[in-house]
Order: structure tokens, then C-alpha cells, then sequence
């Protein structure tokens, strides 16, 4: 089976097997770079709060936080081999006023675990909200079937009668 490559869903053959349209969304080259741009507008944030960053540097960032390019990026990083970087200077280019300011202070480290947080927070946000809906079902399952008799196993074999209810 192909696949098309799309940098809006992350490929694995575990992904497309597997994963939610919604959760391969999550995990997506797309949405990555999208939270890089986040956690960079959210030190600006508080650096404009301490005085470091001015108003109009932030709200230029702030603007452009959802313009990812990821073709220009991938070309910047063919170069220096640098994927946070190569971001972080599509994303300067693109912010006439507050390109200067972006990571300013920060490691690479502190953009990238910081955007692998929020990723791992939404992802297990999607995984509850379905477990909450799996549960509604098999509650009705349960509740519906509760007196229907059947066979229950142990070790792999057949046990004692019981109620699929139970």
C-alpha cells in the first residue's frame, strides 16, 4: 500500500493503520512547527512583561505564529541541518518587526520539550475524551444485555454461565 507524504499528518506504519485522523493531526510536522511558533510567542509574551520585548515586536509575532511554512523551512535546513532553527529563521523572515527577538534566552531544548508537552497533553486529552465515549458505549452495552446468558471463559476455555451484563 503507498501513502502520499503530507507534512499535515504524521506517517508511520502505525499512523496509518492505526491512528485517528484527528491524533496523526496532533503528531503532524504542521502542527509541531505551529506549537514551536506558540512556545517562541509565549516567551515573548513574558519577556514583554519584564520589559524585554516590545509591544509591536510581540504582536508581529503573534501574527505571523500560524504562517508555517514548512517547504521554505525544509530548504533553510537542507542547509544547516537544523530543524528548530531553520524554523526560527522562516519564522524571523516573516516577522519584519520581531524577528530579532524570537528565542531569545532559550535553548533549543526549551522550545522543542515545551512543544513535545503540549503535543503529549492534547494527545492524551484526545484519549480520554474517547475512552469517555468507548465506556458510554459499553455502559449501554451492559445495561441493555444485562440479563442475556452466555458462556464465561477462563484460561481459554468454557467456565461457567453468566451474564454478558456482567
Amino acid at each position: 500500500m503507498t501513502h502520499s507524504y503530507s507534512h499535515d499528518v504524521m506517517l508511520s506504519p502505525f499512523t496509518w493503520r492505526y491512528g485517528s485522523p484527528a491524533m496523526r493531526a496532533i503528531w503532524s510536522e504542521s502542527n509541531k512547527r505551529r506549537l514551536w511558533r506558540q512556545v517562541w510567542v509565549a516567551l515573548a509574551r513574558a519577556q514583554h512583561r519584564a520589559g524585554l520585548v516590545s509591544a509591536a515586536q510581540l504582536q508581529d509575532l503573534e501574527s505571523h505564529a500560524d504562517d508555517v511554512d514548512i517547504e521554505a523551512s525544509l530548504a533553510v535546513e537542507a542547509d544547516i541541518h537544523h530543524d528548530l532553527m531553520a524554523e526560527l529563521l522562516v519564522f524571523a523572515g516573516q516577522c519584519p518587526v520581531g524577528g530579532g527577538i524570537i528565542h531569545l534566552g532559550a535553548t533549543s531544548m526549551d522550545i522543542e520539550d515545551n512543544a513535545e508537552s503540549l503535543r503529549i497533553r492534547d494527545g492524551l486529552d484526545l484519549i480520554v475524551t474517547s475512552l469517555k465515549d468507548l465506556l458510554a458505549v459499553l455502559a449501554d452495552l451492559i445495561e441493555r444485555e444485562a440479563d442475556q446468558v452466555c458462556i464465561g471463559f477462563t484460561h481459554l476455555q468454557a467456565a461457567a454461565p453468566t451474564t454478558v451484563g456482567y
